[in-house]
């Protein structure tokens, strides 16, 4: 017979059953990224950095869930439910809480789970006079469907004019995705990637390759707060949303610049994280931005292309490019050891300078990084050397 569970109860000693229904409140939104950056050691410090979260996110790729293995981790340590309640009641996840321990939540507060199943009613666009045959999945119980007539008023309404671009219904997406096929491409499936905001799809429209991105679901946020929320999203600056023109000309695409104004100069806490973990300041990680975060980012893209390494890489030492600055820092190697050999006619003047600015921007206290325009003037003067 099971023993009850009290405050003392040592997490490694709860259930898999208990815990991997502690997940399904945790796991969406990636809420497990909210405990991990506030699980402490006894000294104060953080017992996750950005390496280990991301190995945590790894795991979504191979089925396991990020929140059972951080659970099971930090259980190695002898931490209580009682521990537990209390980090999940901070973060607000009332629910998993009140699954542990009910008396510990305030009576007052709604503990319904996250997943909570909402009825809309539904409109669908018309497929512009082309039937199509609705493509269920095996594992979907969902009936077919008959695509609305589009002479209809009711539709024809819904349809966008004016306008140089081609609306497509979610059913014509539907299509052309295979279903929005999970399965990598690798696999022979249509999944393409995955990020904050959703999955992205290979699609084919007129013989022509697309990428169709599927937004994820946030039924449990009002609109009202989803859109004070588009005001403190985290986003990070990496490589792959730096876009080149044909003049070279840099281009910031995908993400949400730390906004230009007055009141970003201050701190914003935010409880969504939304972005690459190895471009992300310490700070960010526990839902902390600043102007100085996009400064950061900005110095491992840096280091990227004095490199010409990934930001990360498992198969290598150290995995995490910035490390290697405090390789640096320790006089165990210089940054002649990793300048990318591919770079012609190479400046180690320009070098030193470029990997002095980088450092900067990688400082650990935001307030001694450089602004922008500080690091622009200084980079402008390699240039002009």
């Amino acid at each position: 017979m099971n023993k009850p569970i009290t405050a003392s109860t040592y997490v490694r000693c709860l259930n898999l059953g208990l815990i991997r229904k502690l997940s399904d409140f945790i796991d969406p939104q990636e809420g497990w990224k909210k405990l991990a950056v506030a699980i402490k050691k006894p000294s104060g410090d953080d017992r996750y950095n950005q390496f280990h979260i991301r190995r945590f996110e790894a795991l979504l790729q191979t089925g396991k869930s990020p929140t059972c293995e951080l659970l099971f981790d930090w259980g190695t340590t002898n931490c209580t439910v009682g521990d537990l309640v209390d980090l999940l009641v901070q973060n607000e996840f009332f629910a998993p809480a009140s699954l542990l321990l009910p008396d510990a939540v305030p009576k007052t507060v709604n503990t319904l789970p996250s997943k909570v199943t909402v009825t809309v009613q539904q409109k669908h666009m018309p497929l512009y006079g082309k039937d199509r045959t609705s493509v269920i999945s095996d594992e979907n119980t969902e009936q077919n469907y008959t695509p609305p007539d589009s002479s209809c008023p009711e539709y024809r309404s819904l349809e966008v004019t004016d306008t140089r671009f081609h609306s497509f219904s979610y059913y014509e997406l539907k299509d052309v995705t295979n279903n929005f096929d999970e399965r990598p491409l690798s696999v022979g499936g249509n999944k393409m990637g995955e990020g904050g905001f959703g999955v992205v799809y290979k699609g084919y429209v007129n013989n022509r390759t697309v990428a169709v991105k599927k937004l994820a679901a946030m039924v449990d946020i009002s609109t009202e707060e989803l859109k004070q929320q588009f005001d403190q999203e985290i986003k990070v600056m990496a490589n792959a949303n730096i876009l080149l023109d044909e003049h070279f000309t840099a281009k910031i695409s995908d993400f949400g610049l730390a906004r230009a104004s007055e009141k970003f100069a201050q701190t914003v806490l935010t409880s969504r994280i939304v972005g690459t973990t190895a471009y992300m300041a310490p700070e960010a990680l526990r839902g902390e931005i600043t102007a100085k975060s996009d400064i950061y980012s900005f110095g491992v893209v840096l280091l990227e292309i004095i490199t010409g390494l990934p930001a990360v890489d498992e198969h290598r030492e150290p995995q995490l490019l910035l490390d290697i600055k405090e390789e640096i820092e320790d006089e165990e190697k210089t940054i002649e050891d990793y300048i990318d050999m591919k770079m012609n006619d190479i400046d180690p003047t320009s070098i030193e300078t470029m990997y002095s600015v980088a450092s900067q921007c990688l400082h650990e206290k935001k307030n001694k990084r450089p602004d922008i325009k500080k690091v622009q003037q200084l980079l402008q003067e390699i240039t002009a050397s």
